[in-house]
């Protein structure tokens, strides 16, 4: 039996192959200690010869750990899918074995089944005659509930730690880690690298992050107060859903009347991080945890950053004392109030960049805390 069996639920390679390379190349960890199982087979082909890895084809993440459950002590859940809580099987022998690393999208559910507000949203549902919708809502629910009995749980940042302890409410029983994601050189890279200016005369803003999270066609709309000005938009969708990163590229070429770049390629980390260094703003407009690696290298540069003032990232921020604009300011500005530059940035000193090193530590302390266990 191992120690731990990774269970990568999220069908992609990206912050997949980042964790395992994370495990696989550092000899504070025991490589033979840990098992992956993945759905992605890209994945499953890279580190097929260097580690123990499974690949399966089961579109069930219930299904998945109760498969494997018993193939180790500790059971660590990288990301869950969209309505997790409705689909919830897993065996509840299970539960105290788990350690589930929300990735933000996963976790702000929690925030609307945390007490009286999930209850006041059946009677609208109810009027409409929405019976499906309720019976969603009720298993989704039940399935939260059961996040309470899991042995710990693994979070992106603090700034995660919010929405879990909205929901917990008794912050005692919620056991946290803050378990980051990282590569060797990315805290010296953009020490080295410098946040740079444009040289063509436009304010260029990034929209979204991906082709997940963010009303990227809302967002359009906001901006078209600016369309005239001399202004550039950058829409990154080098990966999400396909079909929604083909209805916005086909709504900004009939919509969008001004400049504009799509970028639909994967960057390394050097040249995405020097990529964001052009920007002049960001706008982020989802409602959960997400995007925080952008946020980080945006913020790190000094850059203005708009938010969904209703979401949770806004709210954590402002406990922080983040700067950070709101996104409902957006077509409402004149394009010289928008594009004032941040002023006594110091993001640099509250949102805390960790080196490699720190995010080795990290992981290894939680796996010290359940081998004393």
């Amino acid at each position: 039996m191992k120690k731990y069996a990774h269970f990568l639920i999220h069908n992609s390679v990206g912050w997949n192959k980042i964790f395992i390379e994370m495990i696989v190349s550092d000899n504070r960890f025991q490589l033979d200690n840990h098992l992956f199982i993945t759905v992605n087979e890209e994945l499953y082909s890279i580190f097929k010869n260097k580690c123990d890895i499974i690949y399966e084809s089961i579109n069930d993440y219930s299904k998945l750990v109760n498969k494997y459950g018993d193939e180790a002590c500790w059971l660590i859940l990288h990301s869950l899918p969209a309505g997790w809580g409705r689909d919830f099987r897993i065996d509840k022998k299970f539960y105290d074995k788990i350690i589930w690393r929300t990735w933000g999208h996963d976790s702000s559910p929690a925030r609307y089944y945390s007490g009286l507000l999930s209850i006041l949203r059946h009677p609208k549902w109810i009027l409409k005659g929405d019976w499906k919708l309720v019976l969603k809502d009720i298993k989704n629910m039940r399935g939260f509930k059961k996040l309470r009995q899991f042995k710990a749980i693994g979070l992106g940042s603090s700034i995660d730690r919010f929405a879990i302890l909205k929901y917990f409410r008794n912050k005692k029983k919620a056991n946290t880690y803050v378990l980051c994601y990282g590569q060797p050189g990315e805290y010296e890279i953009l020490h080295e690298n410098k946040s740079n200016n444009s040289q063509d005369g436009l304010y260029h803003v990034m929209v979204g992050h991906s082709g997940y999270g963010d009303d990227h066609i809302k967002i359009i709309d906001m901006l078209k107060a600016y369309e005239k000005e001399k202004i550039k938009l950058h829409f990154i969708l080098s990966y999400g859903e396909k079909d929604y990163i083909e209805s916005v590229v086909s709504y900004i070429k009939g919509n969008w009347h001004g400049q504009y770049e799509v970028l639909s390629e994967s960057l390394s980390y050097n040249d995405y991080s020097n990529y964001l260094s052009y920007m002049d703003a960001a706008i982020l407009d989802g409602m959960e945890s997400y995007a925080l690696g952008n946020v980080a290298i945006l913020m790190f540069y000094g850059k203005k950053v708009f938010l969904n003032s209703k979401g949770l990232l806004s709210y954590a921020f402002t406990k922080f004392n983040i700067y950070h604009e709101s996104t409902d300011k957006i077509g409402k500005l004149s394009f010289d109030e928008f594009i004032q530059p941040v002023k006594g940035c110091t993001q640099n000193e509250r949102y805390h960049l960790l080196t490699y090193d720190e995010i080795l530590e990290q992981w290894k302390k939680m796996f010290d805390d359940l081998d004393a266990e």
